[in-house]
């Protein structure tokens, strides 16, 4: 019994870590605007649909696919997004070599992640981050 009951304050704690750590990253400077930019486009629902087929990540190029856009550099700007998320835990993101055998970045949702997309009872961090991140706010610092 006592192990079960470790493994339930383990997964307690790690959970309330993941929620500070999203927190936190809706708090600070560039990371919370990119953060924004790629919620409005939708790109982490884009992801976590991914999720749910293996591998469980999805390539800059299957991303960009499913943007209203034409612009060239969408791919790369994208991605230079995407790797700045990774960097802070919000995205998962893995080398692979396509069929081609060129090596591509393949994001997935992490735990912290999550929290920028809505529950099952459509709560999430979005509506503090766009708060956050209003003009008026913005301008007081």
């Amino acid at each position: 019994m006592g192990s079960s009951q470790q493994n339930d304050s383990s997964s307690n704690h790690e959970e309330e870590a993941d929620i500070l750590q999203a927190m936190h990253l809706a708090s600070i400077s560039s990371l919370p605007f990119t953060l924004k930019v790629v919620v409005d486009l939708g790109l982490l629902e884009i992801i976590a649909k991914a999720a749910d087929t293996p591998p469980g990540t999805v390539s800059i190029a299957d991303i960009v696919s499913k943007l209203p856009t034409n612009n060239p550099n969408a791919p790369s700007i994208v991605d230079r997004m995407l790797k700045l998320l990774a960097a802070h835990s919000i995205l998962t993101c893995n080398q692979i070599t396509g069929q081609d055998g060129l090596t591509q970045r393949s994001y997935g949702l992490s735990s912290v992640g999550k929290y920028f997309l809505q529950n099952k009872d459509g709560v999430s961090f979005v509506p503090m981050l766009r708060m956050l991140l209003e003009k008026y706010i913005v301008q007081c610092w």
